[in-house]
């Protein structure tokens, strides 16, 4: 469910950690984190964080972005999974997609389709990234001019799926 200023200060509590703090205690732990199991549930936690529109700010603020871009980079299958998963579900926000994108992470997505872990390829399938939001970012920043957007060219018939 999508929060609200309001909503998160009834949901946190006098005595809860404010949403920008818990933030920056995942990011922390996962920076000061070696054991791999660790880091991919903090990254998992911090992916599920990333689909509401009231943690965008905190998420630039504090470079989860990045962090999710840095996670696609990584030889642990289960991290590209989380890490990409947080940028479909992110990147619906015109300045996150802009983050995504002035920091390379179209290239890094794009290399997400040829995972041979099902759930990242179907994460970044453009299909089922967020209502279509960082697959047509890819494919419009990465492969198409205006002119192949005006026309609508489909994407399987240029081989990109199956």
């Amino acid at each position: 469910m999508f929060t609200n200023a309001q909503r998160q200060v009834e949901r946190t509590g006098r005595g809860g950690t404010p949403r920008d703090q818990y933030l920056q205690d995942l990011v922390t732990q996962f920076q000061d984190s070696t054991d791999e199991g660790y880091k991919e549930r903090i990254v998992a936690n911090l992916s599920n964080f990333a689909y509401d529109p009231y943690n965008y700010a905190f998420m630039r603020q504090l470079n989860i972005l990045e962090l999710f871009l840095d996670c696609i980079t990584e030889p642990n299958e289960r991290l590209v999974e989380f890490g990409v998963g947080g940028i479909c579900n992110s990147c619906v926000d015109p300045a996150n997609a802009s983050v995504i994108t002035q920091c390379g992470g179209i290239p890094l997505v794009v290399q997400c389709l040829s995972s041979p872990v099902k759930n990242t390829v179907s994460v970044s399938e453009p299909m089922n990234c967020n209502h279509n939001s960082i697959g047509l970012l890819c494919f419009e920043e990465y492969f198409f001019s205006d002119c192949f957007l005006a026309c609508k060219f489909p994407l399987d018939r240029l081989g990109y799926f199956g």
